[in-house]
């Protein structure tokens, strides 16, 4: 059994697969566009003040042991308080950027002189290094192989598009 098409459904079917091809080809040629020129322009985001990319890194501060006092009969040892860290100390601050498709990722950023810095490649793909820096605002960007790339887990850019980073004084 021959189904025949009137010129109308052909018309129909023509023009529906036309305008499927076009919409997928301007789709194709934006991505391709967003490729080949860059990323685009992020808009700022504004974040709250307590928002910190190393959130969770950890400081690095040992507990400090304090010598305890005599003790006195009946009552129990006196213990100083703990001194407390320098507030502009430098802190060791860990980068991470998870992806299973590079050789090679490296960190450059103002605080090494954008001189790149291997990351080493760990479980579920993700590479890190750790960078001691002090309290301070600092840019910087991935590059993987070769290629700079935002930090995809810092929504913090800097007006020229890289990845910003505020490292704050301890408490």
């Amino acid at each position: 059994m021959t189904m025949a098409l009137d010129k109308r459904s052909a018309l129909t079917i023509c023009l529906g697969s036309f305008f499927l091809m076009l919409g997928s080809g301007i789709l194709l040629w934006s991505r391709w566009d967003k490729l080949s020129h860059g990323a685009p322009a992020v808009k700022k985001v504004s974040l709250p003040e307590t928002f910190d990319p190393a959130f969770g890194v950890g400081t690095g501060w040992p507990a400090a042991a304090s010598p305890a006092a005599p003790a006195t009969p009946g009552r129990p040892p006196v213990r100083s308080p703990a001194p407390s860290p320098d507030p502009g100390a430098t802190r060791n601050i860990r980068f991470t950027f998870r992806d299973s498709r590079p050789a090679k990722v490296e960190l450059v950023g103002n605080f090494n002189n954008w001189t790149p810095e291997a990351m080493t490649k760990g479980d579920n793909f993700v590479w890190d290094v750790s960078v001691p820096l002090k309290p301070g605002e600092y840019t910087y960007n991935f590059l993987v192989d070769g290629k700079p790339s935002r930090d995809p887990n810092n929504p913090r850019t800097a007006p020229e598009g890289r990845s910003l980073l505020v490292v704050k004084n301890l408490p």
